[in-house]
């Protein structure tokens, strides 16, 4: 899991988003609704290279709520590896907001780091996650 977690709001734009994720080299940002704080989705770099094309028709998205993945789970910290993969698969995303439980974001679980934690314990079944 990556944490602190990094967040935008729903109302922030597209390009603050962007410029958030190059300056920290992430792939995928936590949204959370600016007034509570509780995350309602995921925000991936794929949608922003979409919008980003858009913008260049002149008919981009103007805040994040327009490109936010809401489908996105948001799992507690104890979740185990596999049951996040589970998760992950049925939902197809490739990335969990991990949560307490009122939804604020604690961090984000994503393919990658799934993967690491699995091939660990693979080399070494008793190292665990």
């Amino acid at each position: 899991m990556s944490a602190p977690v990094v967040h935008v709001t729903l109302t922030d734009t597209p390009r603050r988003a962007r410029e958030l994720m190059l300056a920290l080299g992430l792939r995928h940002l936590a949204v959370v609704d600016p007034d509570t704080g509780v995350a309602v989705g995921v925000l991936r770099d794929r949608e922003l290279a979409d919008a980003r094309a858009l913008r260049h028709m002149g008919c981009g998205p103007r805040t994040v709520t327009e490109l936010v993945r809401r489908c996105a789970p948001i799992v507690r910290p104890e979740v185990d590896a596999l049951t996040a993969v589970e998760y992950m698969l049925d939902a197809e995303v490739d990335a969990l907001i991990v949560g307490d439980r009122t939804r604020i974001p604690l961090g984000i679980v994503t393919g990658h780091d799934l993967a690491r934690v699995l091939t660990r314990i693979h080399h070494d079944p008793m190292a665990g996650p």
